[in-house]
């Protein structure tokens, strides 16, 4: 095949992937025509007031959701509350003849609720659970083991964070889909 016809297949297939996309009803997730549901999927994200969860793990993943969600800055006025419980466990994986161990999983595990502030009762919009495991290295040197658990921590904290943007933006994408149920207390 000559330079030039594959030059103008290279051209033509994103037009056609595009067209093709298109036909189909797919929309970007961060797309700017979700007027008709309240708003663009970053502005219902900044909406979204996070109420404080606990030790430093839940601090830390408090502070990564606000700047995913509200990069600009909170919102003028808040109309949904989002609440978090966040669980760690830490588990030894190898060990040397002696038993000690120089490998760990940290597990760490948060349940979420997005609920309404505009109703006398509120009603939870979606709900759901995210776990990550990332493992760490067990040193000699105990602050290097304290530094390596806390970066195993961030990392963790991090997956957590970026699974529940992902999965309120995909709520705020299709809000129609009937999900509310009466709010339950939290365990």
């Amino acid at each position: 095949m000559s330079s030039s016809r594959l030059f103008v297949l290279g051209l033509a297939a994103p037009l056609l992937l595009t067209g093709t996309l298109a036909g189909c009803g797919f929309q970007p997730l961060y797309g700017r025509n979700a007027a008709e549901y309240g708003g663009t999927v970053p502005d219902q994200l900044a909406q979204v007031r996070i109420e404080p969860v606990g030790d430093r793990a839940g601090v830390l993943l408090r502070n990564h959701l606000h700047d995913r969600m509200a990069p600009r800055g909170p919102a003028d006025v808040y109309r949904y509350e989002l609440e978090i419980t966040l669980s760690n466990s830490s588990q030894s994986t190898i060990l040397r003849k002696d038993a000690t161990a120089t490998r760990a999983n940290l597990t760490l595990s948060a349940s979420f609720r997005l609920k309404t502030l505009d109703t006398k009762r509120p009603v939870v919009l979606v709900s759901g659970s995210s776990q990550s495991v990332v493992s760490y290295d067990i040193l000699d040197a105990q602050f290097a083991t304290v530094i390596s658990e806390k970066n195993a921590q961030d990392r963790a904290i991090r997956e957590i964070s970026n699974d529940i943007v992902n999965r309120l933006a995909l709520y705020f994408s299709h809000p129609t889909i009937d999900r509310a149920t009466s709010v339950p207390d939290l365990p």
